[in-house]
């Protein structure tokens, strides 16, 4: 059964990413033409974003928006690529929100997922249709949360972050056991004990 009903994006991580940097650059709260003029998208995709925006506590409410404190903390990274930065705030993002954390709590329940399993259970719960534009948000969701390093995509497959240093651990040790030196002998004995 699926979840009370959250609003994803409904734009791409890019798209959605130039929305927030647009937010940012505003010095005043400005309309949705504003803003679309600042992002090159579009006034409509620009609303259809904003629920979103305002749940993960990046943009204020009211009919002129502009960015809370956290949207201009990832603004100015995203401008320039700082990826250390964009990485931090992101994680930051998710941790705060229980929609966006509980899908992490997923990902780390299950181990494994395939993408696009996961994007549909993204909106399943997200209480969403299956549409297309849904699992363009669903998609973005899954670009965030991989963007905050909690997540990562290997093969096809997503994992948390946790179970990805487990899987190095082991691929280390049994390159390890490859060696024929003392010190390798050390190293094995060392993951073993993990």
């Amino acid at each position: 059964m699926s979840e009370e009903k959250v609003k994803l994006p409904r734009s791409s991580y890019d798209e959605l990413c130039k929305i927030i940097q647009a937010y940012g650059r505003l010095e005043e709260p400005s309309t949705l033409k504003k803003v679309s003029e600042l992002s090159g998208v579009g006034a409509s995709q620009v609303s259809a974003n904003n629920k979103f925006l305002i749940s993960i506590g990046l943009i204020d409410k009211g009919l002129k928006k502009s960015a809370t404190d956290l949207g201009n903390k990832l603004a100015k990274p995203l401008e320039f690529d700082f990826n250390d930065d964009i990485k931090t705030i992101w994680e930051l993002i998710v941790n705060k929100n229980e929609f966006l954390s509980k899908m992490v709590l997923a990902i780390k329940i299950r181990r494994k997922t395939e993408v696009e399993t996961f994007v549909s259970h993204i909106a399943y719960s997200a209480g969403e249709s299956n549409e297309e534009f849904v699992k363009v948000g669903a998609r973005a969701v899954v670009d965030i949360l991989k963007a905050s390093g909690l997540i990562i995509e290997q093969d096809g497959n997503l994992l948390a972050t946790e179970d990805r240093s487990k899987i190095d651990v082991v691929n280390e040790a049994k390159e390890s056991i490859n060696c024929t030196s003392s010190e390798s002998f050390g190293h094995i004995r060392h993951f073993a004990k993990l």
